[in-house]
């Protein structure tokens, strides 16, 4: 069963390496991009937290992908 569940985690790591390089290369994901790096991340935290910007609105200015910014959570302290 160990092998069964290792062959299923390659291979969904594969798939999800196979959407992202798509977008990447892709026209299509430029104003939908559902692959952000940290640098994005950290600009999207920024702009939510700091800067009081609604989901909507970064991800438009941004083009992300709708949704992609609840994704990342609710705004977590510093420590």
């Amino acid at each position: 069963m160990g092998s069964s569940n290792s062959l299923h985690t390659i291979s969904r790591r594969q798939v999800l390496c196979d959407q992202q390089r798509m977008e990447s290369s892709s026209g299509q994901g430029r104003d939908r991009r559902m692959w952000v790096d940290t640098s994005t991340i950290l600009e999207i935290l920024k702009l939510r937290d700091e800067k009081k910007r609604e989901a909507e609105r970064i991800e438009k200015e941004l083009g992300l992908a709708p949704g992609l910014v609840g994704r990342l959570g609710d705004k977590v302290g510093k420590p």
